[in-house]
């Protein structure tokens, strides 16, 4: 099935460059870089948006025709290269590894195929956060929040769609009161940090915060063109994230992810503005975006089977994060 092609924006994929790379330098030094997981949650947002592009533009007369168009294009959007880097993963475990919990391992490899690793990960207790990196598919869990998502969302959005105007404001009430409803379940686990970070419908508030800055950006185009001071509040929101990256664990959880969130917000709704278009919609910056999924998927298990390394060994890192660019740019080409 060929995939529709929708308006393409370079500033998104320089967001995804962003995010994937506060992960990558996370999981490389998480003592420096000690907020970068929340480069996931910049993912999130995104995918909220670029899904409800997506499916908006998309042929909605025919409910089955387009929830099966739907799923069609997520699977050939994820599936290829998740399941080739998780056989590859399996199999090198398989060779080179002989751990007492390659059951463990074993049951993440099926889980993350299915979608569900992250629920599997509440069950087991594990914690992403541990300091030593034992699991070459932990990283899937935010694969499984977004098709988890992805269940729900598709159908969510057709109804309304059927039932409202997009210019209607209840459109972006119902959007609001999903999001606080979701973000408010999350506030209520806090106590559990294994479920509050794994968990679906503690995550589905920053995916539904991508969804509604559509629908925004759709109906408000033109008066968001206007804002005044549009270069400093897009500086002050880089500044504002980069700042996260070394200080995020510092800070209330909650805080970092709502900051995380408004300033991502502001950066897809001001994207026509000179210093996005300089920064994120650059050719090298956007393509690392392009590849992002990759450098996502390989980043991980590449960590996983030098776990032996000196974190402060410049030269160890440089082969990581090159070997991860390159099976990610020849995965994205071939």
């Amino acid at each position: 099935m060929k995939i529709p092609k929708i308006d393409y924006r370079k500033d998104i994929d320089g967001l995804r460059s962003i995010s994937v790379l506060f992960v990558i330098f996370y999981h490389l030094y998480p003592n420096i870089f000690n907020g970068g997981f929340l480069g996931v949650d910049i993912f999130f947002v995104i995918s909220g948006y670029v899904i409800t592009q997506s499916l908006y533009n998309s042929e909605k007369k025919d409910f089955f025709s387009y929830i099966k168009n739907f799923y069609a294009r997520r699977i050939l959007r994820i599936y290829p290269l998740l399941v080739l880097v998780s056989l590859v993963t399996i199999l090198l475990t398989l060779i080179f590894f002989s751990y007492s919990d390659f059951d463990f391992i074993f049951y993440s490899f099926i889980t993350s195929i299915f979608g569900i690793s992250n629920l599997y990960y509440i069950k087991t207790g594990r914690d992403y956060f541990l300091d030593e990196i034992d699991n070459p598919f932990l990283h899937t869990w935010s694969l499984g929040v977004e098709e988890q998502f992805y269940l729900v969302y598709p159908i969510i959005l057709f109804v309304l769609l059927k039932k409202f105007p997009l210019e209607n404001i209840k459109f972006i009430f119902i959007f609001l009161t999903l999001i606080i409803i979701s973000k408010f379940f999350s506030l209520s686990q806090r106590n559990n940090e294994i479920l509050s970070f794994y968990f679906p419908l503690t995550r589905f508030w920053e995916l539904l915060s991508g969804c509604l800055l559509f629908f925004i950006y759709k109906n408000y185009k033109k008066r968001i063109l206007t804002v005044k001071y549009k270069d400093l509040t897009v500086a002050v929101a880089l500044l504002i994230i980069f700042i996260l990256l070394f200080t995020a664990k510092n800070l209330n959880l909650s805080i970092s992810l709502i900051i995380v969130v408004l300033c991502v917000a502001t950066l897809i709704l001001l994207s026509n503005f000179s210093l996005i278009k300089i920064i994120l919609n650059n050719f090298y910056v956007s393509y690392v975006g392009k590849i992002s999924f990759g450098l996502y998927l390989w980043h991980y298990p590449i960590l996983y089977f030098i776990k032996g390394r000196d974190e402060h060994h410049i030269l160890l890192s440089f082969f990581l994060i090159t070997a991860s660019f390159l099976v990610s740019i020849l995965t994205y080409e071939f």
